[in-house]
Formats: C-alpha cells, structure tokens, sequence
C-alpha cells in the first residue's frame, strides 16, 4: 500500500521505475489500479496513459 525507497538510494528514479513496472504488469494482467498510496497517485496524475488502470468513480477520489 506504500511505495518508499531507502535513503540512499533516493534522486535515482528507482520508485518511478518499480510503480511503472506494476502499472505495466496490472496492464498485461487485466487488473485495475487502487491508488491508495500518494506516490503512485503521483505517478498516474504525471502519466495520464496510464489512467483507464483506475476505475473512473476512484479517479476523483485519490485525485487522479
């Protein structure tokens, strides 16, 4: 339910990376997305391509 990368391993995208690649594996996998930690909220809001993951009555509610 939450994303965090160890401190000194912050500023190398990694978090970026790791919530793509579970975006991309909800995809192939039929899946929808419950955005509840802030981070991946964060992630869709910045790629939109990636919205139609989200069922469209939660998009306002985790505001993306």
């Amino acid at each position: 339910m939450h994303t965090e990368v160890r401190a000194e391993y912050q500023g190398f995208g990694l978090a970026n990376q790791l919530a793509e690649y579970a975006l991309e594996n909800a995809r192939v996998s039929g899946l929808t997305v419950f955005p509840a930690c802030p981070f991946m909220a964060e992630v869709l809001r910045r790629h939109k391509n990636y919205l139609d993951l989200v069922r469209p009555e939660l998009r306002k509610a985790f505001g993306v």
